[in-house]
């Protein structure tokens, strides 16, 4: 079968090698490792359903969940053996979260947004730290933005915004600036080496 949207952001193989497809505006799809067929799942007002149509990432806890970050309805999950997807965004909140950057490690997933900063949450307890914004262990102020979110061997958090790649000390809730870029951070990974790779929209390649 085909893919309900053309244009597809994120993939993601779970445990089970199921394939999952992030798109924009046709919600998540997936497709079963023995079938052949996908299913869709797209936003709904009237029935338990994803929280955005606008996939821009996911990940998969070690307790089988997957973490959905949307562009236009914030953080979700789904439970795969109940088939229910749980909102993670507060009732009483002004606006969503726009999900960007997601990265887990061990229970704790770190959640970038643009325009309301950075957050972390413990998936086992549901405990939540909020990060308003980057703010600088030299006084500076790095914005409210955390694009792309990367934890390298060593421990240290790696932080994309639109113009800098930072590192993270959630025990000061600081971060240092390690590089200023050209554009916008859209992605950060580590090579066997130990070096940081980090891909801008504009100034190209970056490595920290």
């Amino acid at each position: 079968s085909y893919l309900i949207d053309k244009y597809t952001y994120p993939l993601l193989i779970d445990k089970e090698e199921g394939l999952w497809v992030g798109t924009y505006y046709g919600g998540l799809e997936y497709v079963h490792p023995k079938a052949s067929n996908f299913t869709n799942y797209t936003k709904s007002d009237y029935r338990n359903s994803v929280s955005g149509n606008i996939i821009s990432n996911f990940c998969e806890d070690n307790y089988g969940t997957l973490w959905i970050g949307s562009d236009d309805g914030g953080l979700s999950s789904f439970n795969k053996e109940t088939k229910q997807f749980r909102s993670h965004e507060k009732k009483d909140a002004k606006e969503k979260r726009n999900v960007h950057g997601m990265y887990l490690y061990g229970d704790e997933l770190y959640i970038g947004t643009y325009s309301t900063g950075l957050d972390i949450i413990n998936v086992k307890t549901g405990e939540e730290k909020h990060f308003a914004s980057l703010q600088g262990a030299d006084g500076n102020d790095y914005g409210v933005s955390a694009y792309s979110i990367y934890k390298s061997r060593n421990g240290k958090v790696w932080i994309g915004t639109f113009s800098n790649i930072l590192t993270f000390d959630k025990n000061t809730g600081t971060c240092n600036r390690e590089q200023s870029t050209g554009g916008v951070v859209i992605d950060i990974k580590e090579d066997k080496h130990g070096n940081i790779w980090c891909c801008a929209d504009e100034g190209g390649v970056y490595i920290a």
